[in-house]
């Protein structure tokens, strides 16, 4: 009888020695090297894992090699793959590591020239060769702990220098032989004695173009006064000779502790940096926190602070937004003005710096306030001839032109309200040129308008946000036949702000060019939800009553027409370019309250006639407009023909309303029979004449 044998076969499974497994710490101790090592290569257009495991090139697909760390991009539109070994050996690496690491590369299909090896603790003389001679890159990782189980820390120090410019004097020179008014040779005013500014506005204005420079110090400055500001006391002009300052540029430190990782990869064999990466991270004050200040009056006294030893040292310097004169920041914060003013009032105990702005920087990044002046900040620029010019004064002066050659200068000191007034300026160029073109031929138009494009274009580039210069380009778009963009352009200025009545009514023109008529109706209706004054609510009315005519809705055209004339009958009766348009709505459904509305409109017309010396169209359309209103009579049967048609009330605000625009445009001789033939009608109709129409012929 045979017995089985117990002992195990040595080919057995159950034969081989098991594997120890590893500790933690020696786990912990690869995963870091993979997590910095993919770190280093995280980038744009690159996928970089860890422990990727692959299939081999040959052989049973379900068997998997491990990838530390694969970095895969793509050159030339071939995918391209570089695979990482990550060790964090006590000893350098010996060759059997890197001839495994070269076994797994052939099984997978990477190419060895791709694989690159990166330890910690160096490499033997034996394996660098065998790398070498396979062309795998060898690396060393520097950055962690003795113990290998972290990232090295060290000390990290920020100070964030805030320069603010203190101005110590103020010396201006003018021809008054007195100093009885001392406050009035700080202050500008423009001819009308307006105030345009101060002296402390032009030192602010230089100290947002870079002047003084970011040095702490002394500085003296000559003050240019802009064309168009002056100088008035009691009353008068005074000649100002020379403005000039002193000022102080002093330095604020905050300074801020952290902790930095520098990790880097050396080249093995050359000990070149290959790639590094510093991770910093400051303490940061926690809420209500103040963080102390450190003011310093030289560099000297500055660089001597900064001097100090840590891995990472981060100095950045930051011009704060306003200037220091007296006990507070200039331009004034709206809470600052409102408690100066009410100290005035008042007879506190001195206002102190600490008492007004504070024992922090917070202040000084209040937003300014300019409530003192009329049109906002001064916007101070230097022209093509090197005068200083105020941009505000040249928009109010209409000077549109000039200002739009300071494009230049704004580009070099840009300024949201430097922006606002050159787009603003490029539009009321585009307004002209649109207007001029509607006096032209179909070509001299076209031009034009080409032109008034390319002015709303600039403005947009310049200001992004501006709603009403995507309106503009709307209606331009809209008269140049390109409707689809017009559309575009309007909803553009609707993404801007929403709420926007005019950019939802004139959307509509453009849709009813497009026969999008429904489309056009619920725009013009959005419109009429946002419109709060009567003059807007009387603009959308119009519009939509366009929109609903074209659509073959005449009872709801009428109905919003004549609702745009209650509300706001100039707006409609002198539209002379809507007249066609308003009469074709009133013939499709007449009324006594439509018809009423189409002889003020005869008449506005025949009084711009007039008022252009075309007198014969005039008398053409004062007559039209008199045999309109005699249309309206009473029915035999019904003597109440306009009980709840046509008020009294009605009749009398309509025809005193068109009786003054004749007289004021046409004059009183002109007017008179018309006038007598507005009279006769009213006493026909109604009985009696009408006491407005009377007092006005009578001048009472």
């Amino acid at each position: 009888m045979v017995k089985k044998s117990t002992k195990p076969n040595s080919g057995s499974r159950s034969s081989r020695r098991k594997r120890p497994r590893k500790s933690a710490p020696h786990i912990r101790k690869g995963k870091i090297v993979e997590a910095i090592v993919k770190l280093l290569h995280d980038s744009p257009g690159l996928k970089v894992e860890t422990n990727v495991e692959l299939p081999p090139r040959h052989g049973d697909p379900e068997r998997r090699r491990e990838i530390d760390v694969l970095v895969t991009g793509n050159v030339a539109g071939y995918e391209v793959r570089i695979a990482f070994s990550c060790k964090n050996e006590n000893l350098p690496i010996k060759p059997n590591l890197i001839d495994e690491f070269v076994g797994t590369l052939d099984d997978v299909g990477i190419p060895t020239e791709q694989g690159i090896f990166v330890c910690v603790n160096g490499y033997t003389r034996g394996a660098l060769d065998r790398a070498k001679a396979r062309g795998i890159r060898t690396l060393l990782l520097k950055g962690l702990t003795k113990d290998r189980l972290d990232s090295e820390v060290a000390e990290a120090l920020q100070f964030a220098v805030y320069l603010i410019e203190e101005v110590t004097r103020i010396t201006v020179t003018n021809d008054v032989g007195t100093t009885e008014y001392p406050a009035h040779f700080l202050v500008f005013c423009d001819e009308q004695q307006q105030l345009c500014g101060t002296v402390l506005d032009l030192i602010f204005d230089r100290w947002q173009k870079g002047e003084p420079d970011s040095v702490i110090g002394e500085y003296q400055l000559d003050l240019h006064v802009p064309q168009g500001w002056h100088q008035f006391v009691a009353g008068k002009p005074v000649s100002v000779i020379s403005v000039s300052c002193e000022a102080h540029v002093v330095g604020l430190v905050i300074e801020l502790s952290g902790q930095a990782h520098l990790h880097a990869l050396m080249d093995a064999e050359q000990k070149v940096l290959e790639r590094s990466r510093i991770g910093v991270r400051f303490d940061l004050p926690q809420a209500g926190e103040t963080l102390p200040i450190t003011a310093f009056n030289s560099e000297a006294e500055l660089e001597t602070f900064l001097r100090r030893d840590a891995a990472v040292r981060v100095v950045s310097r930051v011009r704060l937004p306003r200037i220091l004169s007296g006990n507070v920041y200039y331009p004034l914060s709206e809470r600052v003005a409102r408690l100066m003013l009410s100290s005035l009032n008042d007879t506190p105990d001195p206002l102190t710096f600490a008492g007004v702005e504070g024992s922090d920087l917070k202040a000084a990044f209040e937003r300014p306030w300019y409530g003192f002046l009329k049109g906002g900040p001064p916007v101070l620029a230097n022209d093509d001839d090197g005068n200083i010019v105020d941009v505000r004064l040249l928009m109010q002066a209409e000077n549109y032109g000039k200002v739009v050659t300071l494009r230049t200068e704004f580009e070099r000191n840009p300024t949201p309200e430097f922006a606002h007034l050159l787009s603003w300026a490029y539009l009321m160029q585009a307004s002209a040129l649109s207007e001029r073109a509607h006096a032209q031929t179909q070509a001299e138009a076209k031009r034009l308008l080409e032109q008034a494009l390319q002015k709303i274009q600039s403005a947009i580039f310049i200001d992004q946000s501006s709603t009403e210069a995507f309106k503009r380009l709307g209606s331009v778009l809209r008269d140049l036949g390109r409707p689809t963009e017009a559309v575009v352009a309007y909803d553009r200025a609707l993404a801007i702000h929403q709420n926007d009545f005019e950019a939802w009514s004139d959307r509509a023109a453009p849709l009813i060019n497009q026969n999008k008529l429904q489309d056009a109706i619920d725009s013009a209706s959005n419109g009429l939800q946002h419109a709060s004054e009567p003059r807007e609510q009387a603009y959308v009315f119009a519009t939509r009553a366009a929109a609903h005519h074209f659509a073959q809705h005449p009872k709801e055209a009428i109905t919003d027409l004549l609702a745009a004339w209650e509300l706001d009958p100039a707006m409609i009766v002198q539209s002379i370019g809507s007249h066609g348009l308003h009469e074709q709505i009133i013939v499709q459904e007449p009324s006594p309250q439509a018809v009423l509305l189409l002889a003020e409109m005869r008449w506005t017309k025949a009084a711009y006639d007039a008022s252009n010396q075309r007198m014969e169209e005039a008398n053409i359309s004062a007559n039209l407009a008199g045999e309109t209103l005699e249309t309206l009579t009473p029915m035999p049967a019904q003597k109440n023909f306009f009980t709840g048609s046509l008020s009294s009330q009605l009749i009398d605000d309509t025809l005193f309303r068109t009786a003054v625009r004749l007289q004021k445009f046409v004059g009183a001789e002109f007017a008179a029979p018309y006038i007598q033939r507005m009279q006769a009608w009213v006493v026909k109709v109604l009985g009696a004449e009408s006491e407005p129409l009377a007092r006005l012929v009578s001048g009472s």
